[in-house]
């Protein structure tokens, strides 16, 4: 899987509520993407890295993952943009048990 990204200006902007396809930047070190992929509910303070993203590097590879505390990405991190269409996967369930192969 990739993501296709524009060189397109940024306007970065902190703040406000982290929602399934918003996209964060790194404003130092390494030039990469956080794309969030899923934000869980929370029960009191667990879990208390609560929003999953995706590493993109500036050619659209994902390269890694993590999760984070929600206050941390709201306002430690520059809101760049949103993905308006998430894919939705669908998982084939294998019925049969694998098949050994002998290696004589």
């Amino acid at each position: 899987m990739k993501v296709e990204i524009n060189g397109q200006q940024i306007h970065p902007r902190r703040g406000g509520p982290v929602e399934v396809g918003n996209v964060y930047g790194n404003a130092y070190g390494k030039p990469f993407f956080r794309l969030v992929v899923g934000v869980m509910s929370r029960v009191g303070d667990r879990p208390w890295r609560n929003v999953v993203c995706i590493r993109l590097d500036t050619t659209g590879n994902i390269v890694g993952c993590a999760t984070e505390p929600e206050a941390y990405v709201s306002e430690h991190q520059d809101l760049i943009g949103k993905v308006h269409e998430m894919p939705n996967m669908k998982i084939e369930w294998f019925r049969d048990p694998p098949t050994l192969v002998s290696q004589e």
